[in-house]
């Protein structure tokens, strides 16, 4: 996706402040089958500290998903906190080339965001609890290199909204799912599959009523 923020006009006194809003493309890398990012749209205001650029925001998309009951495709709308910190380096700089997107370009991007996954979630779990407090989100890694007044937004973008998906999709709370005996879509059409045929818990039950009938 191209998320390009231009901080041209963001002063260089300390406590300056930019505010933006950008749509981008949604061809995001290395995804799941079945998940599929619409536009993105990022809003959220760019902050001059004095030594670096902190952008802190919102990131907005309507993300395609595969029910996990009923097997059928679904949109839900996503939206998930921005907080990154970025540092101006000298043009030509080669720390800023590999690194100015967020990661070590589109694949290494893709593995930095699952490499890290575990780490982040108990920390946007956390920091989610502490803004519903009051608190904004929090962000404690090194400041990001960027040059020619431009900072790119994708993969932290794309990072935060697949922090933010269910481990466990469902199109709707009370989908019906899928008959464990023969596969049917509860929801369109009852198959009249008995509970217990597909339940090995009622096996024990179901053998002792076949015996009683028959007399045994």
């Amino acid at each position: 996706m191209s998320l390009l923020l231009s901080v041209a006009d963001l002063g260089r006194e300390a406590g300056q402040s930019l505010d933006f809003r950008l749509t981008g493309s949604s061809s995001s890398p290395d995804l799941p089958d079945g998940v599929s990012f619409g536009p993105v749209t990022v809003e959220g205001r760019a902050l001059f500290t004095g030594e670096t650029v902190f952008i802190g925001g919102r990131v907005d998309a309507e993300v395609g998903l595969v029910c996990g009951r009923c097997l059928k495709p679904f949109a839900l709308p996503v939206r998930a906190e921005l907080a990154r910190e970025y540092r101006e380096v000298e043009e030509g700089s080669g720390d800023a080339a590999s690194r100015a997107s967020g990661g070590q370009g589109v694949d290494g991007g893709s593995r930095r965001w699952r490499e890290r996954r575990e780490r982040q979630v108990s920390l946007a779990s956390r920091s989610r609890d502490e803004r519903d407090g009051g608190e904004g989100p929090e962000w404690s890694e090194a400041p990001l290199p960027f040059s020619h007044d431009s900072i790119d937004l994708a993969f932290p973008a794309f990072e935060a909204l697949v922090l933010e998906l269910p481990m466990k999709p469902v199109c709707r709370e009370d989908c019906p799912g899928l008959c464990l005996v023969c596969g049917a879509n509860l929801e369109e059409s009852p198959c009249g599959c008995r509970a217990e045929e597909a339940d090995p818990r009622f096996l024990s039950l179901k053998k002792l009523l076949e015996a009683k009938e028959r007399g045994e």
